[in-house]
């Protein structure tokens, strides 16, 4: 019998191993894409203690120099396996992993899901990923490029499309620096304005003019038949505000009314002008967890609860490094062509890795994206186009405008847009005096309905016509291959090196050596003790 009245709760002391996870990956890929290097598995309570991975990326040749930077960027994330959809929080995933159901006689959740393995897919070619022809494989990797994919989707913007869990091709990248990128499709006009509630004292005249039917509809917008509807005539009806018109669940649907005060008054609150502040700061809290699904983790989040599960519900960076493209230019050595030349690309980034024990295990996820900088050549030039004074800023009406939002229109994106006054999207007042306009002139000037220009295959860029606030303006989808000497092959080849010494509670065996007869030589030689009568 114990005389203490305590129950252990503590994971029971395991001796700890060190494992390594090397990394020797080649591979190639297109421009524009999340291009998936590495991976490496963390079983539970792992942690990394110390991780590196060395990528060198060679462009392939193009036709001539390039004149605009093209980026690379590398990142390495930890993605748990509660990220994944199935699990809903840590007390599902722990009974998923022991293979419990969650109630009696339910059915399991499934730790790991299945995958048929095709060489062709496009993420296992990539990673060079090896496995029996339309054999089954968990699909741990495919899920977590997935779910990392759409955790930065929801970070970057609502409007993204978000990809299936087993989706197997390559997700489409992100542009890099995107000079727009201040630019938004909507925005929250009440988080910036505010709102006040004001109290009305007395009655409220609405005076009114009937010319016509009067539309009446019901709860489920039906309109009633025979004589149920009740007839008004032009005029004036005088009712206390909130009662007016009360017929049962008759709606009354009429346009333009205006509504003036009887020799009463509106009261305007201190309080309710605090609450207004208050809302619209509580507001811009709720804003920075918008990539989050569950509204309850989002309010107790805001309470000031921590809630573990949320934290480890989310891939996270573990590093990140960006670099641009160094150009090679390399001319023929034969007399005839002295003239020609190809120039290659090559860039080099490091990531450097370590994390604490993961309770709940996942994958550690190198990435990599290429892509040329985007450039808007038509953009507009306010500056030019303005020919009156009040378009300029003013200090003191800027100042006094509550919103400070100001509408773009597609010509601020590119002057010859079909529907130049249409809205583009939405900026902070006085955008368009932040400039950062790409003048490229003389022979590379991009010319009305792009025909080729033998010139111009020194600027890589998507030559986009009527440019629209859609996902484009985010992915870099349509980034074609048209400046290298081979338009067909993938032009950027990747090599990763390096490993991570993994801690955790991993039993391993001693290293074997190869049988060479050694015990029974020995044994042979062992004393025989005799036995006495």
């Amino acid at each position: 019998m114990k005389l203490t009245e305590v129950i252990s709760a503590s994971p029971a002391s395991m001796p700890q191993s060190v494992r390594r996870n090397d990394w020797r990956c080649l591979t190639s890929a297109d421009p524009g894409k999340i291009i998936p290097l590495a991976y490496a598995p963390l079983l539970r309570e792992d942690r990394v203690s110390r991780g590196a991975a060395r990528i060198r990326v060679e462009m392939a040749e193009t036709v001539l120099p390039l004149l605009n930077a093209v980026g690379v960027t590398a990142y390495a994330h930890f993605v748990p396996f509660l990220a994944f959809d199935r699990f809903n929080g840590l007390d599902q995933l722990n009974r998923s992993y022991m293979g419990q159901p969650e109630t009696d006689g339910g059915a399991v959740v499934p730790f790991f899901e299945t995958i048929t393995y095709d060489p062709e897919e496009a993420i296992f070619k990539t990673m060079g990923i090896h496995a029996p022809d339309e054999s089954e494989i968990n699909s741990a990797v495919v899920e977590a490029y997935n779910v990392l994919v759409n955790f930065r989707r929801k970070a970057r913007s609502t409007k993204l499309p978000l990809r299936l869990k087993d989706e197997t091709t390559l997700a489409t990248g992100f542009w890099r620096n995107s000079t727009m990128s201040h630019i938004v499709p909507d925005y929250d006009a009440a988080m910036l304005d505010g709102e006040v509630e004001l109290a009305l004292d007395g009655e409220v005249t609405f005076p009114y003019t009937i010319g016509g039917n009067v539309a009446f509809r019901n709860a489920q917008g039906i309109a009633p038949s025979g004589n149920s509807a009740p007839a008004f005539s032009s005029g004036t009806e005088t009712a206390l505000f909130g009662s007016w018109y009360r017929h049962e669940d008759l709606r009354l649907l009429m346009d333009n009314i205006k509504g003036e005060l009887a020799q009463e008054s509106v009261t305007l609150s201190l309080n309710n002008i605090e609450q207004a502040k208050r809302t619209v700061a509580w507001a811009r809290v709720r804003e920075q967890y918008s990539g989050l699904d569950d509204d309850h983790i989002i309010d107790m989040l805001m309470s000031g609860i921590r809630v573990p599960d949320a934290q480890m519900a989310q891939p996270i960076l573990l590093d990140r490094q960006t670099t641009i493209v160094g150009m090679n230019q390399r001319f023929a050595t034969d007399s005839g062509n002295l003239d020609k030349s190809v120039t290659r690309g090559e860039a080099f980034l490091s990531l450097n890795m370590r994390t604490p024990p993961m309770n709940t295990g996942g994958i550690i996820l190198i990435t990599l994206e290429a892509v040329p900088d985007q450039l808007f050549e038509r953009q507009q030039d306010h500056f030019l186009t303005t020919v009156d004074v009040d378009d300029l800023p003013e200090a003191v009406r800027d100042d006094l405008d509550m919103d400070k939002v100001a509408v773009v229109p597609n010509s601020h994106v590119d002057v010859l847009h079909s529907q130049p006054t249409a809205t583009f999207g939405y900026a902070g007042l006085n955008y368009q005096w932040n400039r950062n306009i790409p003048n490229i002139g003389g022979k590379f000037m991009r010319q009305l309905n792009d025909p080729f220009v033998e010139d111009r295959q020194r600027i890589w860029s998507p030559e986009t016509v009527d440019p629209e606030l859609t996902e484009d303006f985010y992915l870099a989808n349509g980034v074609h291959k048209k400046v290298f000497a081979d338009t067909l092959a993938e032009p950027f080849e990747i090599t990763t090196i390096g490993g991570l010494e993994i801690v955790g509670k991993t039993v391993f065996g001693r290293r074997l050596q190869e049988d060479v007869g050694a015990y029974e030589a020995v044994e042979e030689k062992q004393p025989v003790e005799e036995s006495g009568e």
